[in-house]
């Protein structure tokens, strides 16, 4: 006995629930992984730990708020017991000194002025940054800081330098991940022979941040694979033409900026994403939508039962002005 058409279409339906259990356990996969990234970066980042031992000026900088688009990095200063200008409860400046903090691009830095008895409250400071968002959301933002903290001249000499080194407090900055390192490669000598060290304090996105948007570039490439799917079948005759098909693409068309402008971290116009991702999602959108066209074009025709009715109703109106004549 020959093989039936039955027969032969066996295989594909049963591809087809393969590609459904397929296309299932890469979203339940992608779920998970997003949901432990998220959970792992909710937390709060203890930051790096205080050399409470060493003699000087141990000063603190909790991170508050990263803007990545112009590059600035707003930290609070605060300093940790043990620091020598300061009381032992750390409620009050015991010496005058002045601290400096210059950063990259900033040649002449952010100088606080701490006077004698007067509260060692925290103070807010903005330290720029050398990062491009275009890259995003793999951009990263280092920033390459000098701690200098100096204390009033006497008997019109120079003023003296204090040791003082630089720590990263407990912080919780949503969407992005800060670490603080020491630059070996850049060591410098104060007066009084004090050693000034420079640090990298470098903010990059987090992980969850990153997958996140990863998924809804993913989600735009799908939207233009679907259509132009869908508008090549019913090109090819193997699917009816339907004019409900026009709005569905013109839906998603439009809905595509929307899904670009949900990016987290929201990245300017020109990035990478752009060139790559979401230009050429628009541009098939609106090929789908020219193929349907031409699609409806070529196998729109009416349908047989309304070709059929018109014709009876040709032949009956002929029937009945015969008659009348």
């Amino acid at each position: 006995m020959g093989e039936t058409p039955a027969h032969r279409e066996l295989p594909a339906v049963r591809r087809f629930p393969l590609l459904i259990l397929s296309l299932a356990a890469l979203f339940v996969a992608l779920y998970i992984v997003t949901v432990v990234l998220y959970a792992g970066s909710g937390g709060t980042n203890v930051g790096t730990p205080v050399d409470d031992s060493a003699e000087g000026m141990h000063v603190v900088l909790t991170p508050r708020d990263v803007d990545a688009a112009s590059d600035r990095l707003t930290f609070d200063i605060e300093f940790a017991p043990g620091s020598t200008l300061v009381s032992d409860d750390g409620l009050r400046v015991a010496s005058t000194f002045d601290l400096l903090l210059s950063s990259s691009g900033d040649v002449s830095g952010r100088v606080i002025h701490y006077e004698r008895g007067m509260p060692a409250a925290s103070a807010l400071i903005e330290l720029r940054s050398e990062g491009e968002i275009e890259l995003w959301p793999f951009d990263t933002h280092p920033s390459r800081t000098m701690l200098l903290v100096t204390t009033p001249a006497e008997d019109g000499g120079d003023a003296g330098a204090v040791p003082a080194d630089l720590s990263l407090g407990a912080h919780h900055v949503p969407g992005w991940t800060i670490t603080l390192d020491p630059d070996p490669a850049v060591v410098g000598t104060a007066a009084d022979g004090v050693v000034v060290h420079q640090y990298v304090i470098e903010a990059e996105r987090a992980p969850a941040t990153v997958v996140f948007g990863i998924v809804l570039l993913v989600l735009m490439i799908a939207m233009p694979v679907l259509g132009l799917t869908a508008a090549i079948l019913a090109l090819r005759g193997r699917r009816r033409i339907e004019v409900s098909f026009f709005t569905w693409s013109a839906g998603m068309l439009f809905a595509t900026p929307t899904l670009r402008n949900f990016l987290p971290g929201q990245p300017p116009i020109g990035s990478w994403v752009d060139y790559l991702v979401v230009l050429w999602a628009i541009a098939g959108l609106v090929l789908a939508l020219l193929i349907s066209v031409v699609a409806w074009y070529r196998w729109g025709r009416p349908q047989p039962e309304l070709e059929a009715a018109e014709a009876r109703d040709g032949s009956a109106r002929a029937r009945y002005d015969g008659r009348r004549v």
